[in-house]
């Protein structure tokens, strides 16, 4: 079997990478060369790109501006409620889900529900400014997972050289794969209807700030009930 596993392995080696415009050797089994593969694995695409959460830092101030200005509004307690229930559960078994192991390390920093939520809508009402920004919608959800995921700081291993019971340096240990595909589409779906209410009241304050007669030139509609 494993003799299997190394003709199998040298026969991949032997391919080019599938990226189109790479010709370096495929990783192991992998379609792709290392650096497309470890990018595919932690960003969810060859192509994708890691955003720092600084860049959506407006974002989130014009969506903590909203949700303040509406507090009891029935569609946010819902999203919370449910943020919050998915705290809970991942505190009770850290194997309850993929990606259950972050959200208590979330809970264990003291990250509630609402910074989760704030956070999710703010990536969200980014991407929604750059539509570009992802090369697909794998890596849009593995994007909003890793937002979600630094609201805490990660884990460390040492690394380096060890002196005097000390090592010389460390680093953060990244998240799984399928952790970031898991809960970036687990939160995708499930606050799809809030997130999406939520970009379209955001762009419709910042129309109202730029021209404060806009809605008055909306067409007239008249409610049946």
């Amino acid at each position: 079997m494993h003799t299997d596993i190394r003709s199998r392995r040298a026969s991949n080696e032997a391919f080019p990478c599938r990226h189109p415009s790479c010709h370096r050797s495929r990783a192991s089994l992998s379609p792709y060369c290392r650096p497309h593969f470890e990018r595919t694995k932690h960003l969810g695409h060859p192509d994708a790109v890691a955003y720092r959460s600084g860049l959506w830092a407006p974002h989130r101030a014009e969506v903590e501006r909203l949700l303040e200005s509406n507090p009891d509004h029935p569609g946010l307690l819902q999203v919370i409620n449910f943020v919050d229930r998915l705290l809970t559960q991942a505190a009770g078994n850290v194997y309850a889900f993929k990606g259950a192991d972050e959200l208590c390390r979330l809970l264990g920093h003291g990250v509630t529900a609402r910074q989760i939520v704030v956070e999710a809508c703010a990536h969200w009402l980014w991407t929604s400014d750059m539509p570009k920004a992802f090369p697909s919608d794998t890596a849009a959800d593995f994007a909003l997972a890793r937002a979600v995921f630094a609201l805490a700081p990660r884990p460390r291993r040492p690394c380096g050289v060890q002196r005097g019971g000390r090592w010389s340096s460390s680093y953060a240990r990244k998240p799984n794969s399928a952790s970031l595909r898991f809960i970036g589409q687990h939160l995708r779906k499930s606050l799809a209807a809030f997130l999406v209410n939520v970009t379209h009241a955001v762009h419709q304050a910042r129309t109202l700030r730029k021209d404060p007669e806009a809605l008055m030139r909306l067409p007239f509609q008249v409610t049946y009930r």
